[in-house]
């Protein structure tokens, strides 16, 4: 009805219960707050206000219904509406209509009666259900176009249904968190059981290894009793040579089969002991008691430990033992020996060597010669009829390894080869628990090469193959560490999909599982420093993430996690001297980007100290300690930038800027690409602060290209942001055609992301400072551009707006802005 015949109606019935204004403001209520001429009212909701509104007269003992008795009850009455209307439906209808016919922001919204209906039975409703909702003046239906459409009553309904909407959200948040600790309480005791029976596992694995020991010892003894005594020489020689076999065969085991098995639980002490221990042993037989098999069985185990030296870090004593165990195998392979256990160790021990070799910086060029004899070498084993389990596992972690040195479709190729021989041995079906982890690790270096490669789609494929082949493998055996390795890795690469789709609270929340698996790995091995390697850089990716969602305080928190996690693995200056710097670079950065300096120069003083134990250890010009310099010097600039230092700022960044265009060893993102580009961005915003727009445009012309060459995330946005920079210079300087012409691409691209932007603060503001480099363009959009750059900024997290890096921008917007008006 009318708004004049729902007046009417109140007040004819009502008689001397209402006066005018009290009718009046019911049908405006029940209209949603529409003026009577142009209200639409439903009858039904006009007929249960008044009856409610009459009821609590009485109630009430008052004469006539009032204002104020209409203020107080009108939530009350089409709350209570409401609840009745659903109280005899299932629960999962309530949802169906709270998230189906109401949007985000609380208003109606129609769906088709067939549609309606299926979510319904879905639901668990009876089929009649749509009608006696329309009765109970909750629904209504309306053809549109032909089509019967479905929605709330009126638009007044919202209001209880949203607040009931949000009511069940918070519980369902709350439950859901609740369930997530309950599940990682439940995650943390299966931890600690399989921890314990690692723990009972490595203490047979010692026993076993102690008899082994003392049965090598009594050999020992025996052979040279052998060699004393002539009578009875050869049965004492017979039998010490058979006590001493079954010694070196049980050594043998607990340092090849059994270390397979002891990999799952994280016993790296253990299998590092057990190594030197059959080091030493061998390193004691005279010559005169060394055969073939006893040498090849030695460098076997240098092998294995000079595995396990690399993974706890110990690169010096890594790279001897490697070395060492390579040359001996390479020697018997000379001399003629073609078995697979000789090619096994030799496969591994010249890949493991690559690796060591790489991380202590080495030509890359020696690494790949490692690497291109690794491969091949067991590759013609698996190639050949019936290879045997150990080779085919042996191949497969090879080509993992040298496939995590190569790119593009070789590593993929090589991965492809991995996967092929772990799944022959039984790695999808879970009946090889080693080679199921092994498989989920191929999957995660998979997924980096995916990454890399920008195959977005494939990659979440992958991924998620992988984690969900993990969590199998977690299901049989909590736990297992190499499983958990996997894991975290594949959830830190599963967040690439959800950030490349600018949806970054989802990635954080990948990011988030991934930390927390490598948290609990460093319980369960606090001695391995890859994974507390990993474990910091998850905590650094994090960082970034809420860095981007406009949460600086919270990305602080996180830089510190990742600096703390480093700090406690010793041994840092040589091994992660240059990430532990560039940690305390960034914290320093955001802490004069919130106005704290005092403790961004504290944080500063600490990162010079960890910069002067890197010169120390590796020399002032190793890759590190360049990489370290120069993340300690943008890091000063950008503090001198914040402080208003212009001149300061750019004098203390124009060397790194010139030093990194000319670094191109070794291939690190942060010294080819990220160095140079952010020394660039610093001078091109000092300059253009002084009005130096020459200078700031040679600054930021030079970085261009160099960022240009990445194909990364990272690298196309530091493109963009030197282009916007580089734009604003050449506009400055009268160039507006060939800054536009510079700028579209960069525009477009950003316009584009911000269209499907859901929550990356960070690129809103890359917009806005795009759509000002754009406003300086073009004279006829300026005042547009720049009304929209500054509702852009005026749409930031308060805790993003108030950075001084914010304000930069903001203020550039605002005098532009008055500049336009003035003219």
């Amino acid at each position: 009805m009318t708004g004049s015949q729902a007046l009417e109606a109140v007040r004819r019935p009502g008689g001397g219960l209402v006066t005018e204004d009290v009718a009046a403001a019911i049908v405006r209520f029940v209209a949603g707050g529409a003026e009577i001429v142009n209200a639409e009212v439903e009858p039904s909701l006009l007929s249960l206000i008044c009856r409610e509104l009459n009821d609590k007269r009485i109630a009430e003992g008052r004469a006539e219904i009032s204002l104020d008795l209409l203020a107080g009850s009108h939530a009350t009455i089409l709350a209570e509406f409401y609840e009745r209307a659903l109280a005899d439906q299932p629960a999962a209808l309530r949802r169906v209509i709270e998230d189906e016919l109401l949007t985000e922001s609380g208003y109606r919204e129609n769906i088709a009666e067939e549609r309606i209906v299926s979510l319904f039975g879905t639901a668990g409703a009876a089929p009649g259900t749509l009608p006696l909702l329309v009765n109970r003046r909750l629904l209504r239906i309306e053809e549109r176009l032909d089509v019967r459409r479905v929605e709330l009553t009126h638009d007044v309904l919202c209001a209880v249904v949203k607040a009931s909407r949000d009511l069940r959200h918070e519980r369902e948040a709350r439950d859901r968190t609740e369930r997530l600790l309950s599940e990682q309480r439940d995650r943390e005791l299966a931890a600690r059981q399989a921890l314990k029976r690692a723990r009972r596992i490595a203490a047979g694995c010692a026993a076993l290894a102690l008899f082994a020991v003392i049965a090598l010892a009594v050999a020992f003894v025996s052979l040279h009793r052998a060699h004393r005594a002539e009578l009875a020489a050869q049965e004492s020689r017979a039998a010490a040579e058979t006590a001493r076999s079954h010694a070196e065969h049980l050594l043998g085991y607990l340092t090849e089969d059994f270390t397979v098995e002891l990999a799952g639980f994280g016993t790296l002490g253990l299998i590092k002991q057990l190594g030197e221990r059959e080091t030493q042993y061998y390193d004691s037989l005279p010559p005169s008691l060394q055969t073939t098999d006893t040498v090849r069985s030695a460098a076997l185990a240098q092998v294995h430990f000079g595995v396990a030296q690399q993974q706890a870090f110990d690169l010096k004593g890594a790279r001897t033992s490697l070395t060492n165990a390579v040359t001996t195998l390479q020697q018997l392979r000379d001399k003629g020996d073609t078995s697979e256990e000789t090619a096994i160790a030799l496969g591994i021990g010249l890949a493991a060597l690559a690796d060591v070799n790489d991380r202590f910086g080495t030509n890359a060029t020696r690494v790949q010669q490692y690497n291109d004899r690794a491969e091949p070498l067991l590759r013609s084993y698996v190639d050949a009829p019936n290879p045997s389990v150990a080779i085919r596992r042996a191949y497969a972690e090879v080509a993992l390894s040298v496939g995590s040195y190569e790119s593009g479709e070789k590593a993929l190729a090589l991965f492809a080869r991995a996967k092929r021989e772990l799944e022959s041995i039984g790695a999808l079906k879970l009946t090889d628990l080693p080679a199921s982890a092994d498989y989920a690790t191929v999957l995660s270096f998979e997924s980096t090469e995916l990454w890399r490669q920008g195959k977005i789609d494939e990659l979440k494929k992958v991924s998620e193959q992988g984690m969900q082949l993990a969590d199998d493998i977690l299901a049989q055996r909590p736990g297992h560490i190499v499983a958990l390795q996997a894991r975290a890795a594949l959830n830190l690469l599963g967040s690439s999909p959800a950030h490349e789709d600018l949806r970054i609270g989802d990635s954080a929340e990948f990011v988030k599982r991934s930390l927390e698996d490598g948290l609990l790995l460093l319980r369960l091995d606090p001695a391995n420093l890859d994974t507390r390697g990993s474990t910091a850089f998850a905590a650094a990716v994090l960082a970034g993430d809420y860095e981007q969602l406009g949460s600086p305080r919270d990305a602080r928190a996180s830089l510190r996690q990742s600096l703390k996690l480093l700090l406690a693995g010793g041994q840092v200056a040589a091994n992660q001297g240059d990430y532990i710097t560039a940690r305390y670079a960034s914290i320093a950065r955001i802490d004069a980007d919130l106005g704290e300096r005092d403790a961004a120069e504290a944080t500063m003083k600490e990162a010079e100290l960890m910069l002067a134990e890197v010169q120390a250890a590796l020399g002032n010009d190793s890759l590190k300690s360049s990489i370290a310099k120069c993340a300690l010097s943008n890091a000063r600039a950008r503090l001198d930038l914040f402080d208003g230092e212009f001149k300061q700022a750019a004098a203390v960044a124009q060397p790194t800027l010139s030093a990194y265009l000319t670094l191109k060893e070794y291939g690190h993102v942060g010294a080819t690409i990220g160095c140079p580009s952010d020394a660039a961005l610093i001078i091109g915003n000092a300059e253009l602060m002084l009005g130096n727009y020459a200078a700031a445009k040679s600054a930021l012309a030079s970085a261009v290209p160099v960022a240009a060459a990445g194909s990364d995330w990272t690298s196309r946005n530091y493109h963009a942001s030197l282009v916007v920079l580089q734009s604003i210079a050449m506009s400055r300087l009268g160039q507006t055609s060939e800054a536009r012409a510079l700028l579209t691409p960069v525009f477009d691209w950003q316009r584009a992301r911000f269209a499907r932007n859901h929550d990356d603060a960070r690129q809103r503001l890359d917009y806005a400072s795009a759509l000002y480099a754009l406003a300086l363009t073009d004279a006829a959009h300026r005042s547009d551009s720049l009304n929209q750059a500054a509702a852009i900024i005026a749409a930031l997290p308060a805790e993003m707006r108030a950075l001084k890096s914010t304000r930069m921008w903001k203020d550039r917007v605002q005098v532009e802005r008055g500049r336009t008006a003035a003219s």
